[in-house]
């Protein structure tokens, strides 16, 4: 099974025939074999992968991001350069964060055994140390269920144990029969021991276009800044 499913996603990278690719009730044997080959290979990071792998619920999601797939990246580094050009990040902030893309694998708690490769995140450095978590994480896609979608983010917040204050979802719906497509953006974090995700349609772009700025952090994170 674990060799059928690796060819499949080999194949999929190779032809370019879709973007994403799920694997669902996956033994753990099989999901064992399948993280160790890909996440062991030497151009993983040339290749683009970005890995998904829930544990507790067996579920695997492998993506190979198209260039649309990529403009949530490119929207969040502009966004990031806009705080600096303004003068809302000090010289001091930007060098103590790393803008990355790893895969993460040291969740904990019902999440333990999980692997995540963000689309993009910043993680502070603390006495010119990378924390092990990031703060703020980024996921771009095709509009999943809702179900998954918190569960992706109760990965983050819970599995790293509270260290992700903040996931920003960027997703895209199918285009319609006009082939127009439309794109949302979902905050999410923890209040009150509860989940909260507060979703802004971006695209179209709406009469009043949400933007994120730096002072709108304080509100998400309640009065802290993680920069």
């Amino acid at each position: 099974m674990a060799a059928q499913i690796l060819a499949q996603i080999h194949k999929a990278f190779e032809t370019r025939t879709c973007e994403f690719l799920t694997f669902s009730k996956l033994d753990p044997t099989v999901s064992a074999k399948i993280l160790y080959n890909l996440l062991h290979q030497k151009d993983l990071s040339a290749l683009g992968l970005r890995i998904h792998f829930i544990a507790p619920d067996r579920y695997l999601r492998v993506v190979m991001p198209s260039r649309l797939h990529e403009t949530a990246v490119g929207w969040m580094r502009i966004e990031f350069s806009l705080w600096t050009c303004y003068g809302l990040l000090t010289p001091i902030a930007c060098v103590s964060l790393t803008d990355a893309m790893i895969t993460y694998d040291t969740f904990v708690g019902a999440f333990a055994g999980s692997n995540k490769t963000p689309d993009l995140c910043y993680s502070p450095r603390v006495n010119d140390v990378p924390t092990e978590f990031p703060t703020i994480v980024l996921e771009a896609g095709w509009s999943e269920s809702q179900a998954q979608l918190e569960r992706d983010c109760k990965l983050w917040l819970e599995g790293s144990a509270g260290a992700v204050k903040v996931v920003l979802l960027f997703k895209l719906s199918a285009a319609n029969i006009n082939n127009e497509i439309k794109a949302t953006l979902t905050v999410c974090r923890v209040v009150d021991d509860e989940l909260v995700m507060d979703p802004y349609e971006i695209f179209p772009p709406p009469p009043s276009l949400f933007k994120i700025r730096l002072s709108q952090w304080k509100s998400f994170l309640g009065g802290d800044i993680p920069l």
